[in-house]
């Protein structure tokens, strides 16, 4: 059985905490200024994710491609399928069968869960279950990424011949401007016309932060590092030789993009161009340098082994889920000072997603691991779930 990669688990755990204490503080505040600060920056965790996402998913590819010169379309979609809709169907069906547990005062029509379109024109505002509009974003990257990777390489197209050093940084950079044009173009045409008007910044979460293509970036870094792991492992192993120095340009990346930012997507910076176009390729790619970090052999976040972070990030998709309506419950109808209502809360959202986990999520993994022979249990999840 491979090892689990136990600094990817840390990763994992830790952007899972950030998104609950973030949805917790925009919604009831947070009972000290440290965890306010915490709570404030916690929405990255979803970047993070997507980093993660890109990197476990197109190592899963590569590493096929590259073996059998082909991509089992059928095989990775049925796979993807049995591991993500099971337990988002479960907490979907409870968020419209019993809707006064929802956050929210309204659900978007369901047709719009169902197809995965619920991030295009979508304003979050008191809607319930909004955290789900990135599962749009996975699923959209979980449909394109393998007719991308058996269209560059297992049709060994001339762009990308195995001689070509710079075909895939090229690539790289291709896309990464392309998602940087098409935020400008969001820019010009949706939010600049606002400008000074109250509604600016939804105009900008409507635009930028949930559609899909404007949203490329983490998963791109993250395809990035797996391309740099499977294609050029001496530069890989060069790299990984820095250990947690790594974690030097991952902190100066990331403080930027955090004061570009304002500290949070809701403040008033994040309605800016430079923001907009700037700030979601610097905060992906610091992520980048951290999962790079985790994956070194010399790193102390790949040597240090944990439960607690294992079993959260074990637990950590059927969290995301489910997590909101477990605030909204404790805070409604426990109605317990703080800090104890956060306390159960978070207990409580580790409790039922353990529960989803086992009861959902691992028969149906195991039934992906029967129908395709593979392992039950990956090196590391293989679906970090987005928030």
């Amino acid at each position: 059985m491979i090892p689990r990669l136990h600094g990817l688990d840390h990763l994992r755990a830790s952007a899972i905490l950030g998104v609950v204490l973030y949805h917790y503080r925009a919604f009831y505040g947070l009972p000290t200024v440290w965890l306010d600060v915490v709570g404030r920056v916690g929405w990255s965790g979803v970047d993070l994710f997507f980093v993660l996402s890109g990197y476990l998913i197109a190592s899963k590819l590569f590493d096929e491609v590259t073996t059998t010169g082909r991509i089992q379309f059928k095989a990775f979609y049925l796979a993807r399928s049995l591991r993500i809709l099971p337990a988002y169907w479960f907490v979907l069906a409870i968020y419209f069968l019993f809707p006064s547990w929802g956050e929210g005062i309204a659900l978007q029509p369901l047709w719009r869960f169902l197809t995965f379109t619920q991030n295009f024109d979508f304003n979050p505002y008191r809607t319930s279950f909004s955290h789900a509009w990135s599962l749009s974003v996975e699923e959209h990257f979980y449909l394109v990424l393998p007719l991308l990777i058996w269209l560059f390489f297992a049709q060994k197209r001339w762009w990308l011949k195995e001689r070509d050093r710079f075909g895939g940084a090229i690539c790289f950079a291709i896309v990464l401007l392309l998602g940087i044009g098409l935020r400008w173009w969001a820019w010009q045409t949706d939010i600049q016309p606002k400008i000074g008007l109250e509604n600016q910044l939804r105009a900008a979460s409507i635009a930028i932060y949930y559609p899909s293509y404007a949203r490329l970036d983490g998963l791109l870094v993250g395809v990035a590092i797996a391309a740099l792991s499977k294609f050029r492992p001496g530069l890989t192993r060069a790299i990984q030789q820095w250990r947690d120095w790594l974690l030097l340009p991952a902190g100066l990346l990331l403080g930027s993009a955090y004061w570009l930012f304002g500290g949070s997507v809701t403040s008033a910076n994040f309605a800016t161009w430079p923001t907009l176009l700037f700030g979601f390729p610097i905060l992906s790619i610091g992520f980048g340098f951290v999962v790079m970090a985790a994956l070194s052999p010399y790193s102390v976040l790949y040597k240090t082994e944990s439960k607690l972070t294992y079993w959260v990030a074990i637990f950590s998709y059927s969290i995301y889920l489910i997590h909101k309506i477990v605030n909204h419950l404790v805070a409604t109808r426990l109605q317990l000072a703080e800090p104890w209502q956060l306390i159960v809360s978070l207990l409580l959202c580790g409790g039922v997603g353990s529960l989803i986990y086992f009861v959902i999520e691992r028969p149906f993994i195991r039934l992906k691991s029967a129908i395709l022979a593979q392992p039950p249990h990956p090196a590391s999840p293989a679906k970090p779930p987005p928030a």
